[in-house]
């Protein structure tokens, strides 16, 4: 049951057509031109997987196989789509078709989505990674589920996980809907929406736990908690790892992220144990902020996708003491 939800909230891409063939472009065809062709993968605002695969192209049109996951409702705009069609080039290097068009900058497409009577909406599309499916395995399950077993052999506590995996299914069950109706009209509310929702509700929720929960509120033990955050944190990576490939940057950054919610997971605890909902609100802002420059930035300055690292480093940092001071107790 656990695993047919974990597939039900990742958004992943439809099969694609059939006969998907990249033909090597012809060798007088410029540079620029050529460069266009073969396979871009990237996420719409952060989260809707979507790949553009150019399998011919010449001075005048291409032909693309287009490919997005369904999101949220399946509604209207969030259907999920795969679909081959004839794109017209637009120079220095360029396609359009539809209200989408792709421009290549350096190594990465940079595409808008800009239907009539709609804000338009941003990806940054690479090839995928050259080292297959290793950075995915690594990042989003080897590392997370290495980071969960560590934390909860090295401090004794196994149960907490499964409250950890049952608290980001409910919260997921709470903010995929908000984040549909929000991102209905505009890609950037809906990223938005999601930072703002995901930063209340899940820490909300982890703060109910924690306080709830004897074992999680003890005030001279952090260590229950810790690994509450850290489940929290591998049953996203999971969920999102079975998605598009990220490429090498968010399969890198998600074994952070997950030490970030041991961070948030920590803070909680000191809300319970000191009794100072000011540890509370610190937990929610900082991830309200952290999600802010890891979804909705992007949309709005695409190439910006790298910069929530630097506050991912620093919530890793401060997980990592956490731990230390936990093994102190246990």
């Amino acid at each position: 049951m656990v695993t047919a939800l974990l597939i039900a909230c990742a958004p992943r891409l439809p099969e694609p057509p059939d006969g998907v063939h990249v033909e090597v472009p012809a060798a007088d065809l410029e540079p620029e031109l050529r460069a266009l062709s073969g396979t871009w993968e990237g996420r719409w605002g952060g989260l809707r997987p979507s790949r553009l695969v150019v399998e011919r192209v010449d001075e005048r049109e291409a032909i693309v196989v287009y490919e997005i996951a369904r999101f949220g409702n399946g509604q209207g705009m969030h259907r999920g789509a795969a679909q081959r069609e004839t794109a017209r080039v637009t120079h220095p290097a360029g396609l359009a078709f539809g209200s989408l068009t792709f421009r290549l900058k350096g190594d990465h497409l940079e595409g808008t989505f800009a239907p009539s009577g709609v804000p338009p909406a941003t990806i940054t599309m690479r090839h995928p990674s050259p080292y297959g499916a290793a950075p995915r395995v690594l990042g989003f399950y080897a590392l997370p589920l290495a980071i969960l077993a560590g934390l909860a052999a090295g401090l004794r506590r196994a149960r907490p996980i499964v409250l950890g995996v049952a608290a980001w299914l409910a919260c997921s069950l709470v903010v995929t809907p908000i984040v549909a109706v929000s991102g209905a009209g505009s890609p950037l509310a809906g990223t938005v929406a999601l930072s703002l929702a995901a930063g209340l509700v899940e820490e909300v929720v982890r703060y109910g736990l924690v306080r709830g929960v004897a074992a999680l509120r003890d005030p001279g033990a952090r260590g229950p908690a810790l690994v509450l955050g850290a489940a929290h944190g591998a049953t996203e990576a999971l969920v999102f790892g079975l998605g598009a490939d990220d490429g090498l940057l968010y399969a890198g950054a998600r074994p952070l992220l997950v030490l970030g919610h041991v961070a948030f997971a920590a803070l909680a605890w000191r809300a319970v144990a000191r009794r100072d909902p000011r540890w509370l609100a610190l937990a929610i802002a900082l991830h309200v902020g952290l999600d802010l420059l890891g979804f909705a930035l992007p949309v709005v300055a695409p190439g910006t996708e790298a910069v929530f690292l630097l506050p991912a480093f620093a919530l890793g940092g401060f997980a990592l003491a956490e731990v230390r001071a936990a093994r102190r107790e246990a």
